[in-house]
């Protein structure tokens, strides 16, 4: 078994994962706050409308016998702890998703017998994985229909054209005005852009999603083709 981190394979740098190390089989935990209520029995419950990130803690052993336990150690703490951001988590177990993870905790690597160390990785991630598909890009040139299989999905939505536009899937409507060539959003970081230029001011409406199902997909207004990341997502 092993796992890949920000695109680099545990096995690349001599990480053995102990056996059952890396079967996550639970599932995130819904976000919510329970309220007392006066004269009944039980709490009430609030759904906040999303799930928390969980922590993944992997066990693995070290095998440095073809090097330097002390180098392999700097060269596993540059590799997860030196540039803090999520990164993709890819788990031998199921190579078809990914998660969204960071290694933010302290690494403790201890020496078992010479040359040959221990340690516990801890990673926090996002809740939902992400399917490996729903990173390619679809590219639409009529009005279309996107089925997802999955659960409510954030895409990121690029709109080339011009002038005022109006994108249609299902009843949600984004409404884009004074659109100059090209547009960008990113439903899940609530960002309108071209580029690295912020073009929130031309957004007139809320940020869409891809429903569970039948997603209808159309526009209104001088539109050449709409490319789309669906980033499908799976508990």
């Amino acid at each position: 078994m092993y796992f890949i981190y920000n695109d680099v394979s545990s096995e690349d740098l001599g990480i053995k994962v102990k056996k059952g190390g890396i079967n996550n089989f639970s599932s995130p935990q819904r976000s919510y706050e329970t309220v007392q209520v006066k004269g009944r029995n039980g709490d009430l419950m609030i759904d906040n409308g999303n799930y928390e990130n969980f922590t993944l803690e992997i066990e693995c052993y070290i095998d440095a016998r073809n090097n330097d336990l002390n180098t392999m150690s700097t060269e596993i703490k540059k590799w997860l702890i030196s540039d803090l951001g999520y990164k993709p988590l890819i788990l031998s177990t199921d190579l078809n998703c990914y998660y969204e993870a960071i290694c933010a905790n302290k690494l403790d690597i201890s020496e078992m017998v010479e040359n040959f160390g221990e340690c516990l990785i801890v990673f926090n991630c996002k809740p939902l994985k992400r399917e490996m598909f729903g990173d390619n890009k679809v590219i639409l040139t009529e009005n279309s229909i996107l089925y997802n299989n999955s659960l409510t999905s954030t895409p990121y939505i690029k709109a080339v054209g011009s002038g005022d536009i109006t994108i249609n899937i299902n009843n949600q409507k984004l409404i884009l005005k004074g659109v100059e060539g090209y547009i960008e959003v990113d439903t899940e970081l609530y960002n309108c852009f071209k580029g690295n230029v912020n073009q929130n001011n031309k957004m007139y409406s809320n940020f869409p999603v891809l429903e569970e199902g039948v997603n209808n997909i159309s526009w209104e207004g001088n539109v050449t083709q709409l490319e789309i990341l669906p980033r499908w997502v799976v508990l």
